[in-house]
């Protein structure tokens, strides 16, 4: 969804036509590669498998990572690696425009951000005043709103910060720590089953067995997509950050913080929907914790 509204915000600025917009889908579109593709390319399937599962297709109407699983030619983690894969490698409208040389960078980027702003006014109704530890989690908010849109279609509002010492984990949670030269924050994302759920079919398919591995697969995708795309808007700006890799919590344990004396809890409950962010900022010189967490 998120291609089509970018398109439809560029040609409404006058940036690209129509004409722009065609080309720029139909080359995504003949440069997207499927499935089958990716699984001969990752030596998973032959031809001769790969002819067999399309034949099943015409007969079977479902997706062929789960043909190929109840034909015994891959596993569930080979799906899932593949996918994975497949989603790495995805063209995204404005790299395409840049490539087509529709758009440059820098065009870009000034859209970019003004197609975020826009977006994002309507859901996001907290100010860098919230956060006074670090006004750049501002920025990670309006990220996961949009984001949270992209999977479920749902628009969500956060509520004004809360400072806490600890929490039970009710929810599982995918967390991960992003890393300047002077200071560490750890991201910690909770959410229901009904949004765990979602996430995974946007990542995975409609028609795809989500089970509990997917359901955590999916949750640490998510949460390295948001931070992943904080660390574009950085570099923008001319700072540098690192992101660890992600790792689940699960339901029923204690957290802690251990870079500041409280977590700043963010969230966004809803009658439909329930989910949280915590963010544990360190001092400007480090952290005077010791990790016990990650």
């Amino acid at each position: 969804m998120i291609v089509k509204f970018l398109g439809q915000f560029l040609l409404e600025k006058g940036a690209i036509t129509k004409e722009d917009l065609l080309k720029a889908l139909e080359y995504q579109k003949e440069n997207h590669q499927r499935f089958g593709s990716y699984a001969l390319r990752m030596g998973y399937l032959n031809v001769e498998q790969l002819n067999e599962l399309y034949r099943l297709q015409l007969q079977k109407p479902e997706k062929i990572g789960q043909l190929a699983i109840e034909k015994g030619y891959l596993t569930h983690q080979q799906v899932e690696e593949i996918l994975k894969r497949q989603r790495n490698d995805h063209l995204l409208l404005g790299e395409i425009l840049v490539k087509l040389k529709i758009l440059d960078r820098e065009q870009l980027y000034l859209y970019l951000d003004e197609f975020h702003k826009v977006t994002q006014s309507e859901e996001v109704h907290l100010s860098v005043e919230n956060f006074k530890e670090e006004p750049i989690l501002l920025y990670l908010v309006e990220l996961f709103v949009s984001l949270i849109y992209r999977f479920t279609q749902k628009k969500i509002k956060p509520h004004i910060p809360q400072r806490i010492n600890s929490f039970q984990a009710s929810y599982s949670f995918a967390v991960t720590r992003l890393v300047s030269r002077s200071k560490p924050i750890r991201v910690l994302f909770g959410a229901d089953e009904e949004i765990r759920k979602m996430i995974a079919i946007g990542f995975f398919g409609q028609d795809y067995e989500i089970n509990e591995k997917a359901l955590d697969d999916a949750m640490e995708e998510f949460i390295n997509i948001l931070c992943g795309n904080f660390l574009g808007k950085a570099a923008q700006m001319g700072k540098t950050w690192e992101l660890d890799p992600p790792l689940t919590i699960k339901k029923g344990e204690s957290i802690i913080p251990y870079y500041g004396e409280y977590f700043i809890e963010v969230s966004f409950i809803t009658p439909e929907l329930n989910c949280f962010l915590y963010f544990d900022v360190g001092e400007e010189h480090g952290s005077s914790k010791k990790e016990k967490n990650l």
